[in-house]
């Protein structure tokens, strides 16, 4: 926490209550666009695992304690997501 304002530093690291840590700011951004660039990854060379994409995305989002900003990441990762496997979805309609 800042020491004039209260509001946290947003680059940040905190503990919760169970002792997970939380990462505020750019880092924070750049965790879940690595969580969406792998997903693509795993949908691209095993679609099986895509079954287990919404439980892990929940999983993470309700264990953050700043639920709205979490939110925007999870959009922002899921963005990336799609836009990563839109190619190979455009190229097999087209083949197929």
């Amino acid at each position: 926490m800042s020491p004039r304002n209260g509001v946290p530093h947003p680059k940040r690291a905190e503990r919760g209550p169970h002792g997970q840590v939380f990462v505020r700011g750019v880092e924070s951004t750049r965790r879940w666009l690595l969580f969406g660039l792998l997903w693509a990854l795993i949908a691209l060379s095993n679609s099986t695992m895509l079954l287990f994409l919404p439980v892990c995305g929940l999983w993470i989002l309700l264990g953050t304690p700043q639920k709205s900003s979490a939110l925007a990441h999870a959009s922002l990762a899921g963005l990336l997501f799609l836009a990563c496997i839109a190619p190979w979805t455009w190229r097999n309609w087209k083949c197929f």
